[in-house]
């Protein structure tokens, strides 16, 4: 698995760092992350957002230690 940093966009935009198989996966979750966690007032039973998108799909490098 890698880490990415998916952008996600909706009212605001947030970075949200996933791990995944695949660039498709993270940004399956990421979505989903968005919505559930940072969508407050879906939360709070009020309409969801109506636009939701992928701006970016990062894959993080791992370090190594040498």
């Amino acid at each position: 698995m890698a880490m990415y940093e998916v952008e996600v966009e909706g009212r605001y935009t947030a970075v949200i760092e996933i791990e995944a198989d695949s660039p498709d996966e993270a940004e399956s979750e990421a979505i989903r992350t968005f919505e559930s966690d940072y969508d407050v007032v879906a939360n709070m039973g009020g309409e969801s957002w109506d636009h939701t998108s992928i701006v970016a799909v990062n894959e993080q490098e791992e370090d190594e230690d040498y």
